[in-house]
């Protein structure tokens, strides 16, 4: 649990900077939805999937498929594509 949480401290600044990259004017509010959606939507979430099930195994699968969301987009959603010509 220890080294799962060192690794978390060192995933979320990089994740947060690459969720960022290039978007221009947008930069604030991509950061604030971030956060707000990581900070303020998927806990209440997870309380009420163990509220239904009463089983804390059930509710961490929440931040299961949230942590494989991170790491496709870490791995493959930020690679910075070739822009496509026209025509």
């Amino acid at each position: 649990m220890l080294l799962a949480s060192f690794l978390v401290s060192l995933m979320l600044p990089t994740i947060f900077a690459l969720g960022i990259k290039e978007l221009g004017p947008n930069t604030k509010l991509g950061g604030s939805l971030m956060v707000i959606i990581g900070g303020a939507v998927f806990p209440p979430i997870e309380g009420l999937v163990f509220g239904a099930t009463r089983s804390m195994a059930t509710a961490m699968a929440v931040l299961l498929l949230c942590y494989a969301f991170i790491a496709h987009y870490g791995f493959v959603g930020c690679k910075v594509r070739e822009p496509q010509a026209l025509g």
